[in-house]
């Protein structure tokens, strides 16, 4: 059996990895040199006259290839060559012995996505060019010399590579445009220092999800880091318009938790209060609000800030319970009958009320509430309502999520562990806003599995993935000619590296 060629296995591969992103970072901690797949990434599309649609760059690489190889031992059908070059890439000291730096960057650009795929797929290469040509054979890629003396060469089907500075790299299906956007630079240097994936995207505002007056007139660009490491926060940057509202830079304040007898499935935690979020200007604009309905709807409710909602149940079937602080120093009765008062006005049923309790009607859901100390109870559930509110059981928030609480001034995280099999897993997640007008949505698994319990799932994705054919691969006659994709080698640039 024949196998793809490198470029084909790659690419694919390369961008599921950033779905599959909660599993590389299940991965057991670096332990080697620190190098930086932020400075890579800012690097290479610093390189380029025209920023990709896709830029990732990876580092250390071994962590990489380690699953680049256990996806091509998974594949159906894979000959013995196949086999002995996937078990080589599977270690450090297999990667140096094919000339690949298992310590340095390995990066891939793409200047169209949907269709054919073109960009360049780059590896660190601590080799010479007799080595290079011998690790493009084991890959698949059978190289005829284009330049003598320059470390280029070009492939039957027109992929183009190049020798030079300690990378080597792959250009395959065409050239990226002669002139376009940049990259918004700021956005990548924001991004963690840490051994892991760091990943750069332009996406059509049109085409994106949500409210029309919150999605750009533009293209939207972000830059995003998984982090190799157990535990590490996944980090997703995204430059909005206008700036993004004040009260998402303000530290949170610490959540006013509840508790139950049974564990919620999520909990989520607003560390800012409603005056400070429809007091600002670009939240007033995204939901088409005047400043003076915005100050009537905060003077009514009188939300303060650390608001902890959590969830019950199966998504079907989810049941709600959120603990309110009331940010106006009146006592419990007072807020009793306030929030009748404003029910009735949004043509909602007052079922019953106490000194300290409301049941509220709203077609056939009943909405359960208990005023104490100045924060109201409110759920579906009157016995989860009575032990939120009485401390009954456990409290949602621990010790240890407190911490991340009051990183994020929206965050959300799972009390109890998800999934089966040995995989369970507790994911946290949170939103901000930074002093550069950033939006930053960050995420953290922890879980005790080993890593080696999500390999089935990552070699069957990987595995269907790198069984796809290569677009493009159809003939001769589909293979470019332009080597513009490669930035020019400098003059005088030999086959054999310097060893710098």
């Amino acid at each position: 059996m024949t196998r793809p060629s490198l470029p084909a296995l790659a690419i694919r591969p390369l961008l599921a990895g950033l779905a599959l992103s909660s599993a590389i970072a299940l991965s057991p901690a670096w332990a080697g040199p620190m190098p930086s797949a932020r400075d890579e990434l800012a690097r290479r599309l610093q390189g380029h006259p025209s920023s990709p649609e896709v830029g990732l760059s990876c580092a250390p690489s071994a962590t990489v290839f380690s699953l680049f190889s256990a996806a091509l031992l998974g594949q159906a059908g894979m000959d013995a060559d196949g086999r002995v070059l996937a078990e080589a890439v599977r270690s450090a000291d297999g990667l140096r012995a094919v000339g690949i730096d298992p310590d340095g960057s390995l990066g891939l650009s793409l200047w169209s996505v949907k269709e054919a795929p073109r960009g360049v797929l780059s590896l660190p290469f601590s080799g010479d060019g007799a080595q290079a040509v011998q690790t493009l054979a084991a890959f698949g890629l059978a190289p005829e010399v284009a330049q003598p003396g320059l470390g280029e060469w070009r492939t039957a089907d027109g992929t183009v590579v190049r020798l030079a500075d300690g990378e080597l790299s792959m250009a395959f299906a065409g050239t990226p445009p002669a002139d376009g956007p940049g990259a918004d630079l700021p956005l990548v240097q924001g991004l963690p220092d840490d051994p892991g994936c760091a990943f750069w995207a332009r996406l059509p505002g049109d085409t994106l999800p949500g409210p029309q007056q919150l999605r750009p007139d533009g293209p939207l660009t972000l830059a995003g880091f998984i982090p190799f490491a157990r535990g590490g926060t996944a980090v997703v940057r995204v430059r909005p318009q206008g700036p993004p509202p004040a009260a998402l830079r303000k530290a949170p304040a610490a959540p006013v938790s509840g508790s139950s007898v049974n564990p919620p499935s999520v909990v989520v935690h607003l560390g800012v209060s409603l005056d400070d979020l429809l007091g600002d200007p670009a939240v007033q604009k995204a939901f088409d609000l005047s400043p003076t309905t915005a100050r009537r709807i905060s003077k009514r409710l009188r939300i303060g800030a650390g608001t902890t909602v959590a969830a019950f149940g199966n998504p079907a079937q989810r049941e709600l319970v959120g603990v309110i602080p009331i940010d106006d120093g009146a006592s419990d009765r007072k807020h009793t009958k306030r929030v009748a008062r404003l029910a009735r006005k949004a043509d909602m049923d007052v079922v019953s009320k106490g000194d300290e309790t409301l049941v509220l009607a709203s077609g056939e859901k009943l909405v359960f509430i208990e005023f104490q100390d100045g924060r109201a109870y409110a759920g579906s559930d009157a016995g989860r309502v009575r032990e939120a509110a009485s401390g009954q059981g456990t409290p949602w928030v621990s010790a240890d999520e407190l911490q991340w609480l009051m990183s994020w001034p929206v965050a959300a995280f799972t009390p109890a562990d998800l999934g089966g099999g040995g995989i369970g897993a507790r994911i946290h997640a949170g939103l901000r806003a930074t002093d550069d007008d950033v939006f930053e949505l960050g995420v953290q698994v922890k879980t005790n599995a080993p890593p080696g319990a999500l390999a089935g799932f990552l070699t069957q994705m990987l595995s269907s993935e790198l069984a796809m054919p290569r677009p493009g691969a159809g003939g001769a006659d589909e293979a470019p000619t332009d080597t513009e994709l490669l930035p020019p080698p400098p003059r005088g640039t030999e086959t054999t590296p310097s060893s710098d």
